[in-house]
């Protein structure tokens, strides 16, 4: 989410599209899990914005408190992500030329989105999405590389 929002343009708002060429039967949303006070609970979960330009991000919150953003399935940015008593999520880029920023958490949808508006206003519509460990999209992206390799050879 932090490059699907840093990706935002300022007062513009982005959706996520239900049915998107992108998503898979691995992009199948997980159940939304919830605090004793019905927030949601980020840990462990991947959530889906769609692009102004089409692109899809994803961002990946691991139990550690880091994330992992991928744009179009190839990562992009990582760093460390806190979900704050006043339902504020903020993002705190690794990358030195990145800045990060606190998001307020919208309420939970029918329809499994909620929006996240950031502290200079950008708004955008997210969907949670199969979260895959960082383990395991380490081992997928070298699956991926070694099938590239065979097939350049």
């Amino acid at each position: 989410m932090a490059a699907a929002l840093s990706a935002c343009s300022a007062g513009k708002t982005e959706q996520s599209s239900g049915d998107t060429e992108a998503s898979s039967d691995a992009d199948a949303a997980q159940p939304i899990e919830t605090d004793s006070r019905g927030d949601v609970t980020f840990s462990e979960s991947a959530w889906l914005s769609i692009g102004n330009d089409g692109a899809v991000y994803t961002t990946f919150f691991d139990a550690d408190g880091s994330y992992r953003d991928h744009r179009n399935g190839i990562a992009l940015q990582n760093g460390t992500w806190r979900k704050l008593e006043d339902a504020r999520l903020c993002f705190f880029p690794e990358q030195q030329n990145r800045t990060g920023d606190c998001w307020s958490i919208g309420a939970l949808e029918d329809n499994g989105t909620m929006r996240l508006t950031s502290s200079q206003g950008r708004d955008i519509e997210v969907r949670q999405v199969a979260y895959l460990a960082a383990e395991s999209a380490d081992a997928e992206a070298g699956s991926s590389e070694k099938a590239a390799a065979a097939d350049a050879s």
